[in-house]
């Protein structure tokens, strides 16, 4: 039997070599084999990425992994590649390539959020009230650094994905889509206004959807996508709800030029008749009114905006007087606008033209309808 003293003697023994920092079994992090960053490595693993072609999601994947293997090493170099500078028309695809990657190696549950959107999983929508697919808060309330990757899986993963099959499927495919088009247009986010007049421009896509991506791009692109809107609300072999699309978007240019642009077309002999592409288009440009003039949003803007805001209030509320008396007809349109507005000074206009009964019945019984709604929108300006 062992003694007591010798117990003693081996345990701590055994301590002292556990404790040794040279221990034979025991190889100092240092001294493992670690494998060089190679930089030129990967900005050409990156050029390929951004090669890809829009849909061809499986070569996608597979250079985007090829970048992704790189690591924690190669976050420096890809955020240079994803500054905003790089944002163009010709270099945006290498700069959406490089963030995708950086967020996908230092935020996976991020795009984790995109990959695999809750709100389109039957098991949990389901369980939702009306038992339809959403995913559109779920992106929406993500914050700004989940946009490349809602523009990845609309450009490229999309053909990848794996939806129900039947009506359902087709359904979750289009609220997918409906959401990756319209969550960044409301982030006002520049970085997504080619991606999004790709999408306004191609024919590959539903009219719906282009209507919708007309919106963002304008909510993106502010005035510098002034041209292209009017461009596509002018163009007659353009389907009339992609044309109604763009000419709302219009709405959303914070800026003179749009509400001159509006203008001038209500103005226009073609838009005074009763078809159906001259209504639908008159009634999107009054809209757009709305949009551009309306209270809340120049508010939101700041008292740095003020002057702006009381010079495009009070041109569209201007524009939409005379729409009253012009397009009596499409008083629930004009009604709507004129109250978003909420310009003091249309009050009294609407109400002279109530009391007039000199006046087109038409344009009487109008304003009349619209006069109890606008003294109430006026009075919360108030």
């Amino acid at each position: 039997m062992f003694s007591h003293r010798f117990a003693v003697a081996v345990s701590l023994g055994l301590l002292a070599f556990l404790a040794a920092p040279q221990a034979a079994w025991a190889l100092e992090p240092a001294s493992l084999p670690v494998a060089e960053f190679n930089e030129p490595a990967l900005l050409e693993a990156l050029d390929e990425l951004a090669a890809v072609k829009a849909g061809d999601a499986k070569v996608w994947l597979e250079k985007r992994a090829a970048v992704t293997a790189f690591g924690g090493n190669a976050l420096p170099a890809l955020e240079q590649a994803a500054k905003l500078e790089h944002w163009t028309r010709e270099g945006y695809p290498r700069a959406l390539a490089a963030e995708v990657c950086r967020l996908r190696i230092s935020q996976p549950e991020l795009a984790k959020v995109v990959d695999q959107p809750r709100g389109i999983n039957p098991e949990v929508y389901r369980q939702f009230r009306h038992g339809k697919p959403s995913c559109h808060r779920d992106f929406a309330h993500a914050g700004n650094s989940i946009l490349p990757l809602l523009l990845e899986a609309l450009v490229f993963t999309l053909p990848e994905r794996k939806f129900s099959s039947a009506e359902s499927g087709q359904l979750e495919r289009d609220t997918l889509l409906a959401a990756l088009v319209q969550v960044p247009g409301e982030k006002f986010d520049g970085r997504a206004r080619f991606v999004l007049e790709d999408v306004l421009k191609s024919g590959s896509h539903g009219d719906g959807l282009r209507a919708l991506a007309a919106v963002s791009y304008a909510q993106c692109a502010g005035a510098e996508g002034l041209a292209l809107l009017d461009e596509v609300v002018s163009s007659a072999s353009t389907p009339l709800r992609v044309r109604e699309g763009a000419a709302m978007a219009l709405g959303w240019v914070a800026d003179a030029k749009a509400l001159a642009s509006v203008k001038s077309r209500l103005d226009s002999p073609g838009l005074r008749g009763e078809g159906e592409d001259a209504v639908a288009l008159r009634r999107a440009l009054i809209v757009a009114l709305g949009t551009l003039g309306n209270s809340g949003g120049w508010q939101a803007r700041g008292a740095e905006k003020a002057e702006l805001a009381r010079e495009m209030r009070a041109g569209c509320a201007a524009v939409l007087v005379v729409c009253l008396r012009d397009f009596p007809a499409d008083v629930e349109f004009i009604s709507s606008a004129l109250c978003a507005v909420a310009w003091k000074d249309s009050l009294g206009e609407v109400r002279k033209l109530a009391e007039d009964a000199s006046g087109a019945e038409a344009v009487h019984k109008a304003a009349r309808q619209i006069l109890p709604l606008l003294e109430m929108a006026v009075a919360r300006e108030r």
